[in-house]
C-alpha cells in the first residue's frame, strides 16, 4: 500500500494465485476453528517464517464498506504459539487502517478476552492489550469476544444492519481461527466479505495424528478454503 489513498474504489489488479507447494503437499481439512492457548507467556516473540500470500481479481470493494480489525493483541508475540507466518501483518494491518481513516469510513476493532488463566491473552495483562500499531481511535469501536467468531457475545451484526454495511473487510490474526470464523459467519448473516490475506497471519499445527504444518501451509489452505466460498481474498495492493 505504498500509494497514497485514493477516494474512489478501483477493481483488483489482475494478479494471479500463488503457489508454493509441490503437488501432494498435505492438506489441513479439519480445521477445528479454536485458539490454540499459549503455554509459556512471557518467553520472548514467536520465531516466523517468509510471508506467502493469495491475490487474485476480485470484485471491487463498495463505498463506506466496514474495516473489522481481528485481535492484533500484543500476546500473539509470545513463544508458546510457536513459529508464525507473515511478520509484516501487522504493519500491513496498520495501513489498512491509515486507508480507512483517510476514505473516513467505518473501523470497528475486534479484542479477545481469553478465559484460559495460562494464555497470553487473558485480560488484565499485558498481552490482552492491541498492539500499538492499530490502536483505536475514540470515535472507533472496540468489541471483547470470548470465542472465535467475532459476531458471538458481541453486537457486531447489530452495528453493521445499523451502518448499512455493504461489504466487509476483515484482517487480523490468526488467519485459520478467529479470521476464518469470523469471515464464514459474516457470509452465512449475507456479508460480502473481503480478506485482506497480506494482512493476516497465523501459526504452525500440529493434526490429530501428530503431523506438523508449517504456518505458511495453514494460511495458504485457510484463504483457499475461504476464497469465493465465503469470502474474497485479496491483498492489500487491491484495496482502495
Amino acid at each position: 500500500m505504498a500509494q497514497a489513498p485514493r477516494t474512489r474504489v478501483q477493481h483488483a489488479q489482475n494478479m494471479q494465485p500463488r503457489s508454493d507447494y509441490p503437488e501432494g503437499t498435505p492438506s489441513t481439512d479439519g480445521l477445528d476453528g479454536t485458539h490454540q492457548q499459549g503455554r509459556d507467556a512471557g518467553k520472548g516473540a514467536s520465531p516466523v517464517e517468509p510471508a506467502r500470500v493469495v491475490t487474485s481479481q476480485e470484485p471491487v470493494i463498495p463505498y463506506r464498506s466496514v474495516l473489522v480489525v481481528i485481535d492484533v493483541q500484543v500476546g500473539f508475540d509470545d513463544r508458546s504459539w510457536g513459529s508464525r507466518n507473515n511478520p509484516e501483518a501487522e504493519e500491513v494491518c496498520a495501513a489498512v487502517l491509515r486507508t480507512w481513516r483517510a476514505l473516513g469510513w467505518p473501523v470497528i476493532h475486534i479484542q479477545h478476552d481469553s478465559t484460559d488463566p495460562c494464555s497470553p491473552l487473558l485480560p488484565g495483562q499485558r498481552g490482552h492489550d492491541l498492539k500499538p500499531q492499530v490502536a483505536p481511535r475514540p470515535i472507533e469501536p472496540v468489541l471483547h469476544k470470548r470465542v472465535n467468531s467475532a459476531f458471538i457475545g458481541t453486537d457486531l451484526e447489530a452495528r453493521l444492519h445499523t451502518l448499512a454495511a455493504p461489504g466487509l473487510v476483515l484482517c487480523g490474526l490468526t488467519t485459520d481461527h478467529c479470521v476464518s470464523t469470523t469471515a464464514r459467519m459474516a457470509a452465512n448473516l449475507g456479508f460480502t466479505t473481503w480478506v485482506v490475506a497480506d494482512a493476516c497471519a497465523t501459526f504452525a499445527r500440529t493434526g490429530a495424528d501428530g503431523t506438523q504444518y508449517l504456518a505458511s501451509l495453514i494460511h495458504d489452505t485457510t484463504l483457499a478454503s475461504l476464497h469465493r466460498e465465503f469470502a474474497h481474498v485479496i491483498t492489500s495492493g487491491d484495496l482502495p
